[in-house]
């Protein structure tokens, strides 16, 4: 599941995803991905990519509210990712910067899980017992 403020999204019954330290973003299915850029203020391209006002990501636009965390749920427990880590901060062609959603759609029935997540919690991976786990990590210095 996701959750983004009040609003719960995904999984009628359960998720499928698959834990990719290959990947950097967080991939779903289109529906909820549109979902999930919506509800953060991201603006679907002429590319595909989705992309956010740069000044919204630290809340430094006067009178705008920062954007909101995005708590992925695993086996009941929260895990939030603040906006600072799901949006790319990258160089444009003017020599400025534009800012794009950690988030894209996939059609594999299913989710991937990158490193804008996995850069943040500690996972472990049980393969005897086929399963992962998750934990907060401590803050880095």
């Amino acid at each position: 599941m996701v959750k983004i403020g009040s609003f719960l999204r995904a999984c009628k019954s359960s998720c499928h995803a698959i834990i990719d330290t290959g990947t950097s973003l967080i991939g779903g299915p289109p529906e909820d991905i549109d979902a999930i850029n919506n509800l953060i203020g991201a603006t679907e391209s002429k590319y595909g990519e989705y992309v956010v006002d740069c000044d919204l990501v630290e809340g430094t636009r006067k009178g705008a509210a920062p954007m909101p965390d995005v708590t992925l749920v695993f086996g009941g427990q929260l895990f939030s990712v603040p906006a600072k880590e799901y949006v790319l901060k990258l160089p444009d062609e003017e020599g400025g910067f534009m800012c794009l959603s950690g988030f894209m759609k996939l059609n594999i029935g299913g989710w991937v899980i990158g490193d804008i997540f996995l850069r943040r919690f500690y996972v472990e991976y049980d393969l005897e017992r086929g399963r992962v786990g998750f934990a907060h990590r401590k803050a880095l210095v």
